[in-house]
């Protein structure tokens, strides 16, 4: 009966945590707030004055130091912790900007977004036709040629942009005719690839 009773008031050590190697070693939660609170308070302090403060803090708060000792050195922490502490407060903490102080992030506006632009289906069809035809030339050579050889279905398209879409750009015009062909370039030739 002593042996199970004694089972039971020892708490096992699960095995992957005996074997597991820290690298970084953590302060607990109630220190780092501490350290956070003294490291802003004194930001701004010379190096003299901020070792001094810190001298008398750590008086004070010697109760929380003791067991943040403790608990460094049964995780098996191996260095001077007090010194791990100080350095914390004077070149991490002091730097960082506390939870209250953090910036909301800027709310980017909203861009207007283009609604997609579609041409007719006729026209489309038309760049399909030649396309089919002329697809061994490079998408340059052909797009200038369909350009010289469809002048007035491009100028019927052009007009289509203008008064249905409303598009009053030239230049947006003329993008969107090259882009739309080249697009329609790359579709059939892949097509044809697989076939």
């Amino acid at each position: 009966m002593s042996k199970d009773s004694n089972q039971l008031t020892k708490t096992p050590t699960p095995p992957t945590q005996s074997n597991k190697q820290i690298y970084r070693y953590q302060l607990g939660e109630e220190l780092n707030g501490e350290l956070s609170r003294f490291a802003k308070n004194h930001q701004y302090d010379h190096r003299k004055d901020f070792k001094q403060d810190w001298i008398k803090w750590r008086e004070e708060k010697d109760k929380l130091f003791q067991l943040e000792i403790k608990k460094h050195q049964a995780l098996g922490y191996e260095g001077d912790i007090e010194d791990k502490i100080f350095k914390s407060a004077r070149y991490y903490f002091r730097k960082k900007p506390m939870a209250t102080e953090k910036k909301a992030p800027a709310i980017p506006e909203k861009e207007t977004t283009n609604s997609y632009i579609n041409v007719n289906k006729e026209f489309l069809e038309i760049i399909d036709e030649y396309l089919k035809k002329n697809i061994q030339l490079k998408p340059t050579i052909s797009f200038t040629n369909f350009c010289n050889e469809n002048q007035e279905t491009i100028e019927k398209e052009i007009e289509f942009l203008y008064k249905v879409k409303n598009i009053k750009i030239d230049k947006e015009i003329n993008e969107k005719i090259k882009k739309t062909y080249k697009n329609r370039y790359y579709k059939i030739r892949e097509t044809n690839i697989k076939i």
